[in-house]
């Protein structure tokens, strides 16, 4: 099929700005291990819309991208960490004229995961995550004795970020950390650290899109502190 200049396939009326979910349903079952699903062509189509979302288990996901419909001639690669805290919605420039979506289950059982995937002619040149909204923060957070909290983004972004801690006491009794994980909790990246800060603290970032968490420890074995904590992107 040949597409004419004014961006309307032949013999249609209306242009191919969507396709359907690739993925046979809205939730997919995934076994432990990677499990491949079908490459598809989308040398039509300018980008693909991709959202995973896994409460239960966290998984790895991959964009595999080749020239071939046999996936034999790979040229790129996108990959994220989707943990049951936080999700993926993010909108990919075709790299080649054909994907498939790969997704890695570490778990030793079965999951069932929210996903959706389609082609699309949205422009986009890099990664882009069409989140509106999602900081976090609360003021006034208690934290008793010897506690620790970790706090979770709903959904991968990638920008510019800023946080903000302010302790309630100058006892220096509060640790705090920024750091990236895996799909499984684990910490791969710190980004930020404060210890024992006795007033209020500001940190500006770079976010990767990548699982951001933002611990808070209590090193008080044996009274409560508490204090304010935001995070949020400076992008909107």
């Amino acid at each position: 099929m040949t597409v004419q200049p004014t961006g309307y396939p032949d013999f249609q009326a209306l242009p191919s700005w969507r396709s359907a979910n690739i993925f046979a349903s809205f939730t997919t079952n995934v076994s432990p291990g990677t499990e491949k699903f079908s490459i598809v062509s989308v040398f039509n189509f300018a980008a693909i819309e991709l959202l995973i979302v896994s409460v239960s288990q966290g998984v790895s996901v991959n964009l595999v991208w080749s020239m071939d419909a046999a996936g034999t001639e790979i040229i790129s690669l996108d990959q994220w960490y989707v943990g049951i805290h936080t999700s993926l919605h993010t909108i990919v420039p075709c790299r080649a004229n054909y994907v498939a979506c790969w997704i890695t289950n570490p778990g030793g059982a079965a999951v069932n995961i929210k996903t959706f995937m389609a082609a699309c002619n949205t422009p986009v040149t890099r990664p882009h995550y069409p989140v509106t909204f999602d900081n976090i923060g609360q003021y006034g957070t208690v934290l008793g004795a010897g506690v620790q909290s970790i706090i979770y983004r709903n959904w991968i972004h990638a920008g510019h970020g800023h946080v903000t801690v302010t302790p309630a006491d100058a006892t220096g009794k509060l640790n705090f950390e920024l750091a990236t994980e895996d799909e499984l909790t684990n910490k791969v990246k710190q980004l930020w650290t404060s210890v024992g800060p006795v007033a209020q603290v500001h940190f500006d970032f770079p976010w990767p899109d990548e699982i951001v968490s933002l611990t808070i420890t209590n090193t008080d074995g044996t009274a409560a502190h508490d204090c304010d904590y935001a995070v949020w992107s400076t992008d909107y």
